[in-house]
């Protein structure tokens, strides 16, 4: 939840890996174990599981085999196919339930192993071809925020000035240019601002 959270340490995340939409939103859904999924289609190419730090947060560095990829039915086409063709993964994070409590004299069996997600998350990653990338904050690049000036003047230009006051002109216009010329985009910026930021672009 953006601004009001409470820190989930030492908590199970697993993240797997589709190339398909549906696949993710009909696993989102059924929020199953990556083996009780009969249908190929429908398991991820990969899947991993990782613990939450202390503060809650969490790092993993996912790997993709090269054997899971050519063997999953929607792996074959980004494996085999046109390296030109541009396709789109998408990532699914599973927050699983803490284990239960170790058995206690009053209870000498612990309850059975819950492992469907308490909440989960999904966010589409596009895999491109092409060698030209555009790192860009885009609160800075569409909007002039006077960072230079200090913290209080960005904070009354951010929060104060009308937006109007402070787009730069023809950055939309430009960004939609060098897209079609075949550069592709990477934003530096929170993930729940992002919805915004696009709205400023588009």
């Amino acid at each position: 939840m953006p601004f009001w959270s409470s820190s989930l340490s030492n908590r199970v995340i697993r993240i797997s890996l589709y190339a398909s939409e549906d696949a993710v939103s009909i696993a989102q859904a059924l929020g199953k174990e990556v083996d009780d999924v009969g249908e190929p289609k429908l398991r991820p190419i990969a899947s991993r599981e990782v613990t939450t730090a202390q503060d809650g947060s969490f790092q993993v560095k996912f790997g993709v085999p090269w054997d899971a990829l050519c063997n999953h039915p929607d792996g074959v086409q980004v494996a085999f196919g046109d390296a030109t063709v541009e396709h789109d993964f998408f990532i699914l994070a599973e927050l699983i339930p803490p284990p239960p409590p170790s058995p206690t004299p009053a209870v000498p069996q612990p309850a059975p192993v819950n492992d469907t997600p308490v909440s989960s998350a999904q966010i589409k990653i596009p895999l491109s071809y092409t060698p030209l990338r555009v790192i860009s904050d885009i609160d800075d690049t569409v909007k002039m925020a006077n960072v230079l000036a200090g913290a209080r003047t960005i904070f009354y230009t951010v929060f104060v000035r009308n937006l109007m006051e402070i787009v730069i002109p023809g950055m939309g216009d430009w960004y939609t240019k060098m897209w079609q010329r075949g550069a592709r985009f990477h934003y530096v910026v929170r993930p729940f601002i992002m919805d915004f930021a696009r709205l400023g672009i588009n």
